[in-house]
Order: C-alpha cells, then sequence, then structure tokens
C-alpha cells in the first residue's frame, strides 16, 4: 500500500501530472502498467519510444531489460522471473520498479544522459586483433575519459553557478558605472581640448599608472619575503636555543641532564605525534568525509527527508525503550542491588571523569608548555637583537692612537657594571624589606587576635609591678644582661589560671559536643537518605519522559491514522455518491417512456427519437419533392395572379375616378355586359 501511495503521489507531480487515485492505478491492466512504465522510462532518457503499439511485446521488454541494467537496476528475483513479469505486466515486477525509477528521478536521468557516453562497448575478440580496431578502442577510451573531466568541470561550474538575478543586478549597476565613466571621459575631454601638449601629458600620465602598479606589486613581493624572513628567523631561533640547550648541557659535564632533556622533547614530540596530531587529523577527516559525502550524495528530496524522519523516530524509540527496560532491571533487582550497581555507574562515572580531567590537564599542560616554549624562543630572540646590537655598538666605538678612546670606553663599562651590581643590590635590599613588612603585619594582626581572645574569655588583669615597670624591679638590662626577678611566677600563676578556665568551659561545653556529633550523624544519614531519593527520582524521571516519548509518538501516529481514515471517508464518500448518481440514472432508464411505450433503457428511448426524427424527415423530404414537382406551374400562376391584381387595381381606380384619359393612351371604360361588370380597353384604331 506504502508503495502504490508514492507511485500514485510522484506520477501526479511535475513532469507527469496524470492526476490518479489509488483505485483507478490499481485498476490498471497488464498492458497499461507496461505503458505506464514506458513512459517513466521515456521520460529519463527521449531514446525510449513512447508508443508501444508499433513495438512488439518481446522487442519491448527486451528494450526495457537492457535500459534497466544500464541504470543498474537490481530486481530482487532471478531474471527469468523478472523477465517474465516484465513481459506479462505483473504488479510484483512493476511496482517495485516503479518506485525504484520514481524515487529518484534526477539521478536517473543523469545516470542515463552518461551512458550514451561512457558504457563500454563490447567487442569480440577476434576484432581486437586488426591494428586499426584496436586503436579507435584506445580512442575511445581516451574520450571517454576526457568527457568525464569536461563533465565533472561543467557540474563544478553549475554548481558554483550564480543566480540569474543577481548577475542582472550586477551587470546593471556596472552598466550605470560605464555610462558615469563616459561621461567623466566625455567631460575630461572637452576641458582638455584647449590644454597644449594633452599627448604627453596623457603619456606621463600612463606612465605613472605604470609605476603605481610595479610598486604595488613590490610592496606585495616585500611582504611575501618579510613574510619569509620572519619564518626563517622563527627557524634560526629555536635551532640557536636548541644548539644553547646542548652546549649547556655538554658544557655541564652530565651525561644524565642531557639525557634528561633529551627524553623531555621526546616526550614532547611523542605526545604531539601520537595523541594531538592523530585527534586533529582525525577531526580534519571526518570534516573531509562529511563533506565529500554531501557533494556525492545526490539531491535529496521529500520522500528522503521523510524515509530519514522515520529512521529518527524509529531510532529514538528504540532509545526509549532500551531506557524502559534498563530502569525496569533496576526497580526489578531490588534496592541491594540497585544500590550496588548505582555504585558501580558511580565509580565508572568517577573513573571516566578522572580520565577526561587527567586528558584534559595534560592537554593544557601541553599548550602551556608549548607558549611557554614560544615565550623562551621570543626571549632568546631578543637577547639575541639586543646582542648584536651591543657587538654592533662595540664596533662602532672609534679607537684613537693614543688610547684614549679606548680607556673611555672601558671605563664606561666598568661604571655601567658598577651600576649594574647597585641595582640588584637595590632590588634585594626592596625585596627584603618588603618580607619584613610583611611579617610585621602578620605579627601585628596575630597580636589583635591574642588580645581580643584575651578580653572575650575575660582572664585580663592587671600585669604585676615587674611586668608593668620591668626597669624598676622586675627585670632590667644592666650591661646586657636580662635580670628575671618574678616575673617567671607571675607568668605560672596565670598559666595555671588560664588552664583551669579552660576546664571548666570544656566541661560546660561537653554535652553539645555530643549533640553536635549525633547532629552530624543523622546529618549523614539525611545526606545519604537524599542521595538515594534522588537517584529514585531521576530514575522515575527517565521512565516518565520515555513514556512520554512514547505516548507523543502513538499520538503521532493515531493522528496520522485519523487523517488517512478521514481521507479514506471522503473517497468512499465520494465513490457512493458515484455509485448513488449510477444507481439513480438506472432508475430512471428502468422508468424511461417514449410517445407511451414503457422503454427499458437509455438506448432504446434514443432509438425511438432517431425514428421519430427519421419518419419526420421522410415526410418532410415528400414534402420538398412535390413543391419541387409544382414549382413550375407555381410560377405561372403568380405571374397570372399578379396580372389578375393590376388589372384589378386598375378597375378599382376607374371605378373611383382617379384615372383620366390622356392623349396617347388607350381609352378605358367599365361596362356591363351579360350582367358582369367588365373592362373594355378601346384602341384608337
Amino acid at each position: 500500500m506504502a508503495e502504490i501511495q508514492l507511485i500514485v503521489e510522484s506520477l501526479n507531480q511535475h513532469p507527469f501530472n496524470l492526476d490518479l487515485t489509488l483505485v483507478s492505478f490499481s485498476q490498471k491492466s497488464p498492458f497499461e502498467l507496461r505503458v505506464l512504465l514506458n513512459d517513466v522510462l521515456a521520460n529519463i532518457s527521449s531514446s525510449q519510444p513512447r508508443d508501444l503499439r508499433e513495438e512488439p511485446p518481446e522487442a519491448t521488454t527486451q528494450r526495457m531489460l537492457e535500459f534497466l541494467r544500464t541504470l543498474k537496476y537490481r530486481p530482487q528475483m532471478d531474471g527469468a522471473s523478472f523477465r517474465q513479469g516484465l513481459l506479462l505486466g505483473s504488479t510484483e515486477v512493476i511496482y517495485p520498479v516503479l518506485v525504484w525509477l520514481l524515487s529518484q528521478l534526477p539521478l536517473l536521468q543523469k545516470r542515463a544522459y552518461l551512458a550514451k557516453f561512457l558504457v563500454d562497448v563490447e567487442l569480440p575478440e577476434e576484432l581486437m586483433v586488426d591494428d586499426e580496431t584496436r586503436d579507435l578502442h584506445v580512442q575511445c577510451k581516451g574520450l571517454q575519459e576526457q568527457f568525464k573531466e569536461v563533465h565533472k568541470t561543467v557540474e563544478l561550474f553549475r554548481r558554483t553557478k550564480k543566480d540569474p538575478l543577481v548577475v542582472k543586478d550586477q551587470i546593471a549597476e556596472l552598466e550605470a558605472e560605464r555610462e558615469q565613466l563616459n561621461s567623466k571621459i566625455d567631460k575630461l575631454k572637452a576641458k582638455l581640448q584647449n590644454v597644449p601638449k594633452v599627448g604627453m601629458f596623457l603619456e606621463v600620465a600612463g606612465q605613472l599608472r605604470k609605476q603605481q602598479e610595479e610598486e604595488i606589486q613590490l610592496r606585495e613581493s616585500l611582504k611575501e619575503q618579510k613574510a619569509a624572513l620572519e619564518s626563517t628567523k622563527g627557524r634560526h631561533v629555536k635551532v640557536l636555543s636548541r644548539l644553547r640547550d646542548l652546549r649547556a648541557t655538554s658544557a655541564s659535564g652530565s651525561s644524565a641532564a642531557l639525557l634528561q632533556v633529551l627524553t623531555e622533547e621526546v616526550n614532547l614530540i611523542r605526545y604531539a605525534a601520537k595523541e594531538k596530531l592523530p585527534k586533529e587529523i582525525e577531526k580534519k577527516k571526518m570534516r573531509l568525509q562529511s563533506i565529500q559525502s554531501v557533494l556525492k550524495d545526490p539531491v535529496s528530496n521529500e520522500l528522503d527527508i521523510s524515509a530519514l524522519q522515520a529512521e529518527l523516530v524509529a531510532a529514538n524509540g528504540e532509545v526509549s525503550a532500551m531506557l524502559e527496560e534498563r530502569a525496569r532491571e533496576r526497580m526489578t533487582t531490588g534496592p541491594g542491588n540497585a544500590k550496588g550497581g548505582a555504585e558501580k555507574e558511580v565509580l565508572y562515572r568517577q573513573q571516566a571523569q578522572m580520565a577526561a580531567m587527567v586528558a584534559k590537564k595534560k592537554e593544557a599542560a601541553f599548550m602551556k608548555l608549548e607558549s611557554l616554549a614560544e615565550r623562551k624562543r621570543a626571549l632568546l630572540r631578543e637577547i639575541d637583537q639586543r646582542t648584536a646590537a651591543m657587538d654592533q655598538m662595540k664596533l662602532r666605538v672609534p679607537r684613537g692612537d693614543g688610547g684614549v678612546q679606548y680607556s673611555q670606553a672601558e671605563s664606561l663599562r666598568e661604571m655601567m657594571e658598577m651600576s649594574d651590581a647597585m641595582k640588584k643590590e637595590l632590588d634585594d635590599l626592596a625585596d627584603e624589606f618588603g618580607g619584613l613588612q610583611r611579617t610585621l603585619i602578620l605579627l601585628q594582626q596575630q597580636e589583635a587576635e591574642l588580645q581580643t581572645a584575651t578580653s572575650d574569655t575575660g582572664l585580663r588583669q592587671p600585669l604585676p609591678a615587674t611586668l608593668e615597670s620591668p626597669t624598676e624591679g622586675g627585670f632590667s638590662l644592666d650591661g646586657g644582661m636580662l635580670t628575671r626577678g618574678g616575673v617567671a611566677e607571675a607568668e605560672a600563676g596565670h598559666v595555671l589560671r588560664i588552664g583551669g578556665e579552660i576546664r571548666e568551659r570544656r566541661s560546660s561545653v561537653k554535652y553539645q559536643i555530643s549533640e553536635l556529633k549525633n547532629m552530624r550523624m543523622k546529618a549523614q544519614e539525611l545526606e545519604a537518605d537524599h542521595r538515594e531519593k534522588h537517584r529514585q527520582f531521576d530514575e522515575i524521571t527517565v521512565v516518565a519522559t520515555s513514556q512520554q516519548d512514547k505516548l507523543e509518538e502513538e499520538l503521532m501516529q493515531l493522528l496520522e491514522d485519523c487523517q488517512r481514515e478521514e481521507s479514506r471517508y471522503h473517497q468512499l464518500n465520494c465513490q457512493t455518491q458515484i455509485v448513488d448518481t449510477t444507481l439513480r440514472r438506472v432508475m430512471e432508464e428502468e422508468g424511461t417512456t417514449e410517445g407511451g411505450k414503457q422503454l427499458s433503457s437509455l438506448s432504446d428511448k434514443y432509438r425511438a427519437r432517431i425514428g421519430y426524427q427519421e419518419e419526420i424527415t421522410k415526410a418532410l423530404r415528400e414534402k420538398q419533392r412535390k413543391l419541387k414537382e409544382l414549382e413550375v406551374p407555381n410560377q405561372a400562376q403568380m405571374v397570372m395572379l399578379k396580372d389578375l391584381r393590376s388589372l384589378m387595381n386598375l378597375k378599382l381606380q376607374l371605378y373611383r375616378g382617379e384615372v383620366k384619359p390622356q392623349m396617347g393612351r388607350p381609352a378605358l371604360e367599365i361596362r356591363e355586359l351579360g350582367g358582369a361588370n367588365r373592362l373594355i380597353i378601346a384602341s384608337d384604331g
């Protein structure tokens, strides 16, 4: 049913426009199906004849088989059955062929066009012995390859062709610009007519334009040379840095250090070659494959899009079913197993996340290492540049015969070295000052915190006199020696008091500490319960989502069924109306009468009417014959009647006195003779 619907929809569209229905198409005879298949083939290639009445069925079947073989059609049955079904117009053979042809009509038209030029000509082996035949075969192959290249070029031009409307607008703009330029040129010519030596000025202007064009070209080449120079400098700096590292490691005299440096470089190169570059190459290949697949695939029509959408819906349904089954298995395995599975899943997820984090950190470290290496190369480049500049400055220092200028340069170098040493010492002192200042700030903060803590506990008491006035009797500096006095005893008593207070406070908060432990245990239990509930919620959400998707799919399917049934209802309604009309006509035919005679059908009615009209025609023909026979006597009688009418009119005029005698006209009079009123015309003789 689906393939019949697809065939009917395709045949109702351009270029066929057959206006078929499912019923009319399904009622077609085998010969009509063969004619329809031949029309489709003729639309694909103009070399296929459209009229089958002048061609034997076997020849038609052989021609269709050869053309389908050219189009690379593969039947789902053996060759003999396919040939027999094609000859008999079987629906099992014709329908799949029509579906295959109509679903990819543009591609098959292109394939049929190319087949005329690219199909190999099969030659017997005995003919290939001839040199001329072999040369022609090779020439044909070469022409086929040339045709392939030309066709590819044409297809490329067709893909890249512009919109005719855009080209038309561009042409209009260019024509307007040309008109403007022509008007400007005319104005300039009009202005330069009275200027002497115009030709020389124009020649100079042309040379200037050429020089400007050459200057632009030289600038472009200079940019290219600068870019090449920069790249060469970069490679040179890399080589110099590597050489410097190798020299430094060799100068240190440690082969282990050199081996470590080489090992690090090898690791970096191995990471770039085995992990980074393959990923980039794989991404590029995938991108290239996707572009090539898009370019190679034929143009997708609505049928292809609908098929892909159906496959997507089916895949989504399978995924939803799998998710449902998985959630059902989790719910049926019990909480213990579900918890173990959830723990395993969490473990696997954590391992995957750790692997992803490690890979990401590794990639970030490699990127950071590359940036640091680039920065190192830039710094080395700058060092080399400054070293070269210093060497040039040394070379520029003039040396006199007496060595005065050389001594000045040496003194200048010594002063610069002293300045650098003093700057370094100043920087060290500044760093040391900053560290001491930060240490002082930290100590002050700690002192303030201690004072705040002692004030909060309420244990601050006035220090003894020995502490408040240390120079009086507690301790003093005498000749650089420190004398303590009773400071130790006061501090010991103070420490004992603080310890007692701490023990009292600890005993008072012991209950709160035990309550805090209990609350922490409850919080952990609640957190575990929350995680379990959240996991159950996620599972229920997945199940509900899958059920919702399934219900939406069922709803869409029901809507499609409803639309299909509605269209079927309208179709059946139309068929019912047609049947009712036919039935009404039959009933009318049954009740038809003609001239009081009961007629059984419309044909009898029309025959009766034809007989009646024939009788009328016969009567009219008989009347026509009689009229032709009486035509001459009737015409003579008409002449006589006209004369009689003239005489009667004349007699009437005489009777009324309207006619008077005149000279040269016979005398007229009316007399009663023998009881009759007569007109007498008297002659002059």
